[in-house]
């Protein structure tokens, strides 16, 4: 056998030592590749878990919204040739009376002039009647124009302006009652709205406008529901499978932005850069409430089967639930809810009666992504834009990790840790971080404990919920 040093160049091989090497080169590649996108990046995951709870509320929210969803009547094709007939009679009725009242304000221009002659031969003839001359053939002479263009105008002018609103009348309560026929509700009201301009004596015109009103009201009711039908549908096709997946962490680009870093740049506080909301994706959002309160009425489902209500949000806390029926808290055996929010009655007949429901619970979805307390007033007050997170809370707002930007074990040096996240709590906080990673090899009954206890710490240390507005408002005497 050959010594290796004696194998020509030509000859050896190293298949091997390439082989190796492009392993290797894969590995650290595909490391690096997930170290970047994954390891050092756990907002994306928390972004993933709120697009799935976005999707399973929009979700909800629209099965719930096409169940009340009435059918809406499609209008009938107008007959185009007939409509042309109808808009040209009421072209023409509206001319006649154009000029009608034209020849009538025409002559009471003249009447206006003969009017001042009139009054002028008066206050001229005052001495005359001071001294007993009675007569004045000048006044004589203008009031017996005056008077011939006054019969003319109260009389045929008035009538042809008359007989022409009448036509018009009639033209518009014709085309009135073909868009009617057809379904066009909205135009044969503005149809009859104009025949009451012209005909305001009609008896039965009143009636009328006011049943078409409420048909047309509903109509727009119905048109705003399914409005917000397809919005829904529009929003639920938007949370497409990519963003709900892992997949979105690793195929983001800037065609696909399935995850996102949300920064406000704080001038009025030393130019701090805010990155909460990049973990606290909903803190701004309606609708992810920690407490929520639902009332409605039992309806019955199929024959045979139990009636049963999908509550508004998709994740439950079993047992933190309050039921009321027909105002008398309800037993423990008298329906079934589901973490899913799904609560079903046990009694078959109580719909039959129509039941009023009233439910309180606590929702299931993770602290991270709940929405503010009291958002309406302190986030209506200090937009997010431009107070963030930090002036209130503490904590490091450039920071993209729980660990660093909590600041809980004090490892790093942090020089504001969040309020009621130091080291008081910084012990149950890494416990119950720990069994959560475990995913379904965790202890759930542990959790609970952990997050009972960690909440009950945070309340009496008056936690990050509790922060002190004098920090701000230190000047207010009443902050209501």
């Amino acid at each position: 056998m050959r010594r290796k040093k004696d194998i020509p160049v030509e000859e050896k091989s190293y298949a091997t030592l390439f082989f190796i090497l492009s392993a290797l080169l894969g590995f650290v590649t595909l490391w690096g590749f997930w170290n970047e996108a994954i390891t050092r990046r756990p907002w994306k995951a928390i972004q993933q878990r709120f697009y799935q709870y976005e999707y399973d509320k929009t979700k909800i929210a629209l099965e719930a919204a096409k169940q009340e969803l009435p059918e809406i009547e499609t209008p009938k094709p107008l007959d185009a040739k007939r409509l042309s007939k109808l808009e040209q009679n009421i072209s023409d009725s509206t001319i006649k009376l154009d000029e009608a009242l034209q020849e009538r304000k025409f002559l009471q221009s003249e009447a206006d002039a003969i009017n001042y002659k009139y009054q002028y031969a008066l206050h001229h003839a005052k001495a005359k009647h001071e001294t007993g001359d009675k007569s004045d053939p000048e006044v004589d002479k203008w009031k017996k124009r005056l008077d011939e263009f006054d019969r003319q105008i109260e009389g045929k002018l008035t009538q042809d302006v008359l007989s022409a609103e009448r036509s018009l009348a009639d033209a518009y309560r014709e085309s009135a009652a073909f868009y009617e026929a057809g379904g066009h509700i909205e135009e044969a009201l503005s149809q009859f709205l104009l025949v009451q301009k012209y005909d305001p004596e009609s008896e039965a015109l009143p009636t009328k406008i006011n049943n078409l009103r409420i048909q047309v009201e509903s109509l727009r009711a119905d048109i705003t529901a399914k409005a917000e039908v397809d919005k829904l549908e529009a929003k639920l096709s938007s949370l497409s499978p990519l963003k709900r997946s892992f997949w979105g962490s690793l195929l983001e680009s800037p065609f696909h932005k399935t995850r996102s870093l949300v920064q406000y740049y704080l001038e009025d506080f030393e130019y701090t850069a805010d990155r909460c909301a990049t973990c606290h994706y909903a803190v701004d959002r309606s609708g992810y409430d920690r407490f929520a309160a639902e009332s409605f009425e039992v309806e019955g489902g199929d024959e045979g089967q139990k009636p049963s209500k999908q509550l508004m949000h998709p994740l439950v806390k079993v047992g933190s639930e309050k039921v009321l029926i027909d105002d008398e808290e309800a037993e423990s055996d008298q329906y079934v809810l589901n973490e899913n929010g799904l609560i079903t009655f046990e009694d078959p007949d109580i719909a039959d009666f129509g039941a009023e429901v009233e439910i309180q619970y606590e929702t299931g979805y993770d602290a991270v992504l709940r929405t503010h307390p009291y958002r309406d007033v302190l986030l209506g007050n200090h937009p997010v834009e431009k107070f963030g997170c930090t002036p209130c809370h503490g904590g490091q707002g450039q920071a993209l990790t729980a660990k660093s930007a909590h600041a809980l074990t004090h490892a790093e040096f942090w020089l504001d840790p969040v309020l009621g996240l130091d080291e008081h709590t910084s012990e149950l906080s890494e416990q119950l971080s720990r069994e959560r990673k475990k995913g379904r090899r965790a202890d759930q009954h542990k959790i609970t404990n952990l997050e009972k206890d960690l909440e009950d710490k945070r309340s009496e240390l008056h936690g990050y919920l509790y922060t002190n507005c004098r920090r701000c408002h230190n000047e207010v005497m009443m902050l209501d």
